[in-house]
């Protein structure tokens, strides 16, 4: 088989894998949900452009390199592209008999020809896409107006349960999902017949909930959930490990401690914990074309597992995010930025200026203006670039480690004015 014949053979595993329907119908959002994944599993990030581009969706020249392709490969369940390959057994050759072979099939061809045209004629037409099962063609598409869809929180905070209400008869035997968010992994299972589904959400946010019937989107509500002030979490196996608002905040700082971790029975080794401190809120309408970030934070346990001091910055967005990444210096291969809807990877570009941590507090600057947004860290102007994307919304803050960190102080500006500041 040809590279381009393996490549195709790899993108069919994986999707038979995700379940997401005919990648034909694929949208951005599917693409950065399968690059985090990508990204979770095999510790290699591949952006969403070029997940697009290894799909066909976006029209590029160049051959994927050789970790892209081990990449897919270990995600599709081999240890490398070269094990893929010895994986695909080469066809055997079809040998071809001769027309001796079929000599005795003359007199019975011809006569199953004449019946055919005789019934050809003597019967009506038949419709050969009745009774064919549910998905048995990509053409099939639903009529939104056929659908109803809407939600309703049960309670204010986090965490918070959802009701969702939901017409869904339309849908005939198609499958029927409820779609929390952008993340097509989160899908839930509906009954066609029913007409509510209640879900939790753990963290803070906008959502844009969709009701999915096959592979088609035919509802999508927005769902915004404010944190009501800040929320320190630990990631957990079933749902985060949340602190209390005292045991965050220490000695003129938002942090997690290796204490409070124990008070919770929560080991720094040999795993490392992810934590997240995290506050949604209105933002008196500051947007990305008019606006400027500070603030102060900083790793606080560069042990063990945790050498590389991994830490995301997050400016929340509505439908969206700006995610800047930070490490100690030699880990900086493996991170990954989301800035103005493109993505940078550590792998396939230089994220040299973000490998800053240290003992010492970590000063950053984000600026948007028009259509430019820039980036500086420790007075030093590090990333300039044009927003490929519409003016979003900020809606939110988010500080996340794998390990132990703490904030000092954060502001938001549009011009001169202050929009909402803190100093712990």
């Amino acid at each position: 088989m040809s590279e381009a014949q393996l490549l195709q053979a790899c993108r069919k595993r994986i999707e038979q894998q995700l379940g997401w329907g005919p990648s034909e119908q694929w949208t951005n959002d599917d693409f950065l949900a399968l690059s985090e994944r990508i990204g979770e599993r095999t510790s290699v990030s591949l952006s969403p452009t070029t997940l697009k581009r290894l799909w066909g969706r976006v029209a590029y020249s160049s051959s994927p390199s050789t970790t892209t392709l081990d990449a897919l490969a270990r995600f599709a369940g081999f240890d490398h592209w070269r094990h893929f390959r010895s994986s695909i057994a080469p066809e055997t050759p079809t040998r071809h008999p001769t027309i001796e072979h079929f000599s005795w099939l003359v007199p019975s061809l011809a006569v199953a020809v004449i019946l055919a045209l005789i019934l050809s004629f003597a019967l009506p037409a038949v419709d050969r896409t009745a009774g064919q099962p549910d998905g048995a063609t990509a053409s099939v598409r639903f009529t939104p107006a056929d659908f109803a869809f809407d939600l309703q929180p049960v309670a204010g905070g986090i965490p918070n349960s959802v009701i969702f209400k939901y017409d869904a008869t339309a849908a005939g035997d198609s499958a029927v999902y409820l779609q929390q968010s952008w993340d097509p992994s989160r899908r839930e299972l509906l009954d066609p017949a029913g007409d509510t589904h209640t879900s939790i959400y753990y963290l803070p946010g906008f959502f844009r909930a969709k009701l999915v019937v096959g592979s088609q989107i035919v509802q999508e509500r927005e769902l915004f959930l404010p944190s009501g002030g800040w929320i320190a979490a630990v990631a957990g196996e079933n749902s985060p490990v949340y602190l209390k608002p005292s045991e965050a905040r220490q000695e003129g700082q938002l942090a997690f401690t290796p204490q409070a971790l124990e008070r919770y029975g929560i080991p720094l080794e040999p795993n490392v914990p992810s934590t997240t401190l995290v506050n949604v809120r209105e933002m008196d309408g500051l947007r990305t074309d008019d606006f400027t970030f500070r603030t102060r934070f900083r790793h606080t346990y560069a042990e063990g597992s945790s050498v590389c001091q991994r830490t995301w910055v997050t400016l929340m967005l509505k439908d969206g995010a700006i995610r800047l990444p930070f490490s100690a210096p030699g880990c900086v291969a493996d991170l990954s930025a989301y800035v103005g809807g493109q993505s940078l990877n550590g792998q396939t570009t230089d994220l040299s200026v973000f490998g800053v941590m240290g003992p010492d507090w970590t000063e950053l600057a984000v600026t948007g203006k028009g259509d430019s947004l820039f980036v500086r860290v420790n007075d030093r102007s590090i990333l300039r670039l044009g927003r490929q994307e519409e003016v979003r919304d900020i809606i939110g803050l988010q500080y996340d480690f794998k390990g132990t960190g703490a904030v000092d102080a954060f502001s938001f500006y549009r011009n001169e004015d202050v929009i909402w500041a803190e100093a712990f």
